[in-house]
């Protein structure tokens, strides 16, 4: 089969935790409860506010991150507050960084990338907003007034490691939020969505070798049922001790995993990419309607012939 002109590393995640029931994680029920009415944890400090963003062009991303926070919310103990209607896709997250920063304390993002390594559609505006801060300054140079400074931040990123251009958009995001003041309160985990569920990270199936950004192998890279079970509890932990760690030096690097090399992008880039992953979109999904309907058809005559 030959590849497809647009590169497709979204979404792909229907066996989250091996499970795709919207209740559970693996296989245990979850409290769909608001951590607001949780009481504060004993500290004597207000809980830390969290928002969740995700950019997902089939919604397996944004089904997924919804599980992370359902997990979050069962398991709140009160050192953190994160509302449904703080769950938001880039497009819809209002305000400049600066209000961002006076409204919340965390931001956990969540998105793949498309294409050559250009964020999906409905997460654009976010990017587009860190990249104008970013450039303010210039992207190396220190920024001596950051617009995210006292937040704290983790990514969780989905791809397709036979891509070059593997985890570029969440790489691009933790590098930006980063730069622009943000502490890196969880090391980024990548999620391969690869040819098996659990095709261990680095590995080989059939002649399938895991590859990283620019081609290089990406022995850290795991796959999709272990990977955003650590990501889920990595965060927990960091969320829970969050207002303790705020003034505390990054976990580590943003290259930390990957071998540091993305692509950049300025904001024309950025609105061109947009257009194009829509129109590409526009085409996929009827496309893969028929498809499963077809296969669903044949599944039926099988059965009957049977």
């Amino acid at each position: 089969m030959s590849e497809p002109t647009k590169r497709r590393s979204s979404g792909g995640l229907g066996l989250l935790f091996k499970h795709s029931d919207d209740n559970k994680i693996d296989g245990k029920p979850l409290r769909r409860t608001s951590s607001a009415t949780q009481s504060i944890d004993g500290s004597g400090l207000p809980p830390v506010r969290v928002l969740v963003v995700y950019g997902s062009e089939t919604g397996n991303v944004r089904r997924a991150i919804g599980k992370c926070v359902s997990y979050w919310q069962a398991n709140c103990d009160g050192s953190f507050k994160l509302e449904w209607t703080d769950v938001k896709a880039g497009n819809e997250v209002q305000g400049s960084l600066d209000e961002i920063r006076a409204r919340y304390d965390v931001v956990i993002v969540a998105t793949s990338s498309f294409g050559e390594g250009d964020p999906p559609a409905n997460f654009t505006d976010f990017l587009v907003r860190l990249v104008r801060a970013g450039h303010v300054s210039g992207p190396e140079a220190p920024n001596l007034n950051p617009p995210l400074r006292g937040m704290q931040h983790a990514v969780l990123g989905f791809g397709q490691s036979i891509y070059p251009t593997f985890q570029n958009c969440p790489r691009y995001v933790d590098k930006l939020l980063g730069h622009l003041g943000s502490r890196r309160f969880a090391r980024r985990v990548e999620v391969d969505e690869g040819p098996t569920e659990d095709m261990p990270a680095g590995g080989e199936v059939e002649g399938f070798t895991t590859m990283g950004s620019g081609g290089a192998e990406a022995p850290e890279v795991a796959g999709r049922s272990q990977s955003v079970q650590r990501f889920t509890e990595d965060v927990l932990w960091a969320l829970q001790s969050a207002n303790e760690t705020a003034n505390k030096a990054p976990v580590c690097g943003w290259h930390t995993p990957g071998d540091g090399v993305v692509i950049e992008a300025t904001e024309e880039e950025l609105r061109t990419a947009q257009t194009v992953v829509a129109e590409s979109m526009a085409t996929w999904v009827p496309a893969a309607t028929l498809m499963v309907a077809a296969a669903l058809a044949a599944a039926a005559l099988y059965a009957r012939a049977a």
